[in-house]
């Protein structure tokens, strides 16, 4: 009989085969309900994308010795979280009540502003009252005010998931210039300065973005898997498939990012967001280099190790103590 965590790692290497392969979006959905069913699920999901990520570009002799890396402290990783999750449980079930998510109003009735905020390096989920979820991906603002009629959500910063339920009130999301008006779905929106993302994932959304002109305005009904792109001078940006309009995919909420051709350079900007310690290309040639595959953030030195081997740079430190790459190790 094979242990929970073989299961899991077998399972992950299947999932990560469907979502890189032509029908990704058909199995979108499924996919997100297996990673969010059990920590363990997430987990050895990471395991199997960075290695895959990895080996994809290393030389047998690499693979090799991240491999044995992996093995080393994979298994026991999987078995020491299952057994806090356990313990956990056991810990927190007198605790439920005391520890339930923040609810913002009773359905189908008004209630004043609420706030919502992460820290950098914290995802975190809120049930609101109405049966939606709303995932903060890190260093996120947003404001939310139910009404009887209308329920409207306004992203000052950041980036979030929104899994809308159906209460039969309009639910509006403020980004930027533009709003977002959702049709029963769940999708991703992230505002940075002036600018706009809206991608789908599932369902349907109304994107309404304002035209140069007062008197001008524009609709775009986005289908699964598109991304609108607009900011506050030029109106709509790009609408187009997500992978072409942004760096970052679906594997968000889970800490885990999905590069595709990016530079290194963007790649440790993205990643940066997510922690107080940077990750610095100090070589600018090592920062033009482009880098495809799904990595774990929130551990700067680890995804710095992961690249130096991809990459066959070496690690340093600054005086500050944040992480640097330089050019060739040898």
């Amino acid at each position: 009989m094979r242990s929970p965590e073989r299961s899991a790692l077998r399972d992950a290497a299947t999932w990560l085969a469907r979502m890189k392969g032509p029908d990704a979006l058909a199995w979108q959905s499924e996919f997100e309900l297996w990673l969010g069913a059990d920590d363990l699920h997430r987990m050895a999901y990471s395991h199997i994308a960075e290695t895959y990520s990895l080996g994809k570009n290393l030389n047998p002799t690499k693979i090799e010795f991240l491999v044995q890396a992996e093995e080393e402290t994979k298994a026991r990783r999987l078995r020491r979280l299952a057994a806090m999750v356990g313990l956990a449980m056991v810990v927190m079930t007198p605790l439920i009540y005391l520890m339930r998510p923040t609810t913002i109003a009773e359905r189908g009735t008004a209630a004043p502003p609420s706030q919502f905020s992460t820290r950098i390096g914290e995802i975190r989920s809120v049930d609101l009252a109405d049966g939606s979820i709303v995932t903060l991906d890190t260093n996120t603002y947003l404001d939310v005010v139910f009404g009887r009629d209308r329920r409207e959500l306004w992203l000052k910063k950041g980036r979030a998931r929104f899994n809308v339920a159906h209460d039969g009130r309009t639910f509006v999301v403020h980004a930027g210039a533009g709003t977002v008006v959702a049709h029963g779905t769940v999708f991703d929106v992230r505002v940075d300065g002036a600018r706009a993302m809206v991608r789908l994932i599932q369902g349907a959304i109304d994107v309404h973005v304002p035209g140069k002109v007062q008197s001008e305005g524009v609709i775009h009904r986005a289908l699964p898997g598109q991304a609108v792109a607009f900011d506050d001078s030029h109106g709509v940006v790009a609408v187009a498939p997500s992978q072409e309009t942004e760096i970052v995919q679906t594997t968000w909420p889970d800490a885990l990012l999905d590069f595709d051709g990016a530079t290194l350079g963007e790649m440790a900007a993205e990643a940066n967001r997510y922690s107080d310690e940077r990750l610095i290309i100090a070589d600018p040639a090592l920062a033009t280099r482009r880098v495809s595959g799904t990595f774990r953030v929130g551990d700067p030195e680890r995804l710095a190790d992961r690249l130096a081997i991809l990459l066959d740079a070496r690690v340093g430190r600054t005086p500050d103590g944040d992480i640097t790459l330089n050019g060739q190790s040898r």
